[in-house]
């Protein structure tokens, strides 16, 4: 999921080509999303996830230079309907930061 074009990014979206989330469709159904560092807190204290390992750290190699968000976020798996509803609020907590808006679509 990314911001599109025409929109405007927050500051930290340019470092990540924009993009706010990717869900892994390798059969885990993990996903990363950025998040505010408040809510990156309140998502890793809650225990729906963790720091991705290279957040913050500028990977020549894997990112071709660029640096991942300080608080590029692996959400867990969700098990069950009201753990996808729970992602889904922390994902939409991505778009509003990623925008520097609560109003999207």
């Amino acid at each position: 999921m990314f911001v599109r074009d025409d929109n405007d990014v927050y500051a930290v979206g340019r470092t990540v080509s924009r993009e706010i989330s990717h869900i892994h469709a390798t059969g885990e159904y993990s996903a990363h999303v950025v998040l505010s560092p408040r809510d990156a807190k309140r998502v890793i204290d809650a225990g729906w996830g963790q720091l991705h390992p290279l957040a913050g750290v500028k990977a020549n190699k894997v990112l071709r230079g660029r640096m991942l968000p300080k608080c590029y976020v692996l959400l867990y798996t969700p098990r069950d309907e009201n753990e996808i509803a729970v992602l889904l609020e922390i994902i939409k907590a991505s778009v509003g930061y990623m925008t520097d808006s609560e109003d999207f679509r």
